[in-house]
């Protein structure tokens, strides 16, 4: 409840940690519209949920939006092994772009 509060006092965010929270693609593509609007978000992990290749746009879309994303895990969802295509798109895409600091992407533990 804090970080709600933090969000809605501040409308930003630093680091958002919502593993093994049962997280579904549905209640993802809610979260991504705050996400978005979190520009000092450095810090982001979505591991032991059950996002599956629907989610992987949304999470494309914040590796190129948000220039302070340093960490990213997506470890243990319903990912099939082609989505590292499409994050490593974004990755160039970012690059691309000048963005700095790196991201850390997380796909497997």
């Amino acid at each position: 409840m804090r970080v709600v509060e933090h969000w809605i006092r501040h409308r930003d965010l630093e680091e958002v940690n919502v593993r093994r929270t049962g997280l579904t693609d549905e209640a993802f593509q809610t979260l991504v519209h705050v996400l978005q609007q979190s520009p000092s978000l450095h810090t982001l992990d979505l591991s032991d949920n059950e996002l599956s290749m629907t989610s992987v746009s949304d999470i494309a879309q914040l590796l190129t939006s948000i220039p302070e994303l340093q960490m990213l895990s997506v470890a243990r969802n319903n990912l099939p092994l082609h989505a590292i295509g499409y994050l490593m798109t974004a990755m160039l895409e970012r690059q691309a772009q000048d963005m700095d600091p790196p991201v850390l992407v997380n796909f497997t533990d």
